[in-house]
């Protein structure tokens, strides 16, 4: 209810913006880039929700598969506190840092699995935002 009304406003700033007659183009690129940049900060986010050194765990590289278990061995509390953070939230119970490999992997499995691939967009996504940005800053200037 709440998610589909944050889009109604934004929907809503969105025609404010374009369907009012805006009289300086600088003032709708600088909002339009203000808009992207809000949005990297939500991609950056979906990008690294998952520790990679979680999702290496199961990548057919034995090397990286092998190097991501050492890494975990070696860091297991902070990064098992950090994935559980965004998992279950701020009120986790912390015995679940002592979890078995197994039960992680499951856990960690059920994340992946049907996720949108945030990688891939975010390899298009920015550097079309830097060329945009070099473009807006070659407009102002």
């Amino acid at each position: 209810m709440v998610y589909g009304l944050g889009w109604c406003f934004f929907l809503l700033y969105l025609t404010m913006i374009f369907g009012a007659g805006v009289r300086d183009p600088k003032y709708l690129l600088l909002d339009l880039l203000g808009l992207l940049y809000r949005v990297s900060g939500i991609l950056l986010y979906k990008v690294f929700e998952i520790p990679n050194v979680l999702a290496y765990r199961f990548d057919p590289d034995p090397w990286l598969s092998s190097m991501a278990r050492k890494t975990l061995n070696l860091h297991r509390f902070p990064i098992l506190h950090t994935f559980f953070l965004g998992y279950y939230g701020k009120f986790y119970d912390k015995k679940l840092l002592e979890i078995c490999d197994e039960e992680l992997d499951r856990i960690v499995n059920r994340k992946l699995y049907g996720r949108y691939p945030w990688k891939s967009y975010a390899g298009l996504f920015f550097p079309s935002l830097f060329s945009f940005t070099i473009f807006v800053v070659n407009y102002l200037f």
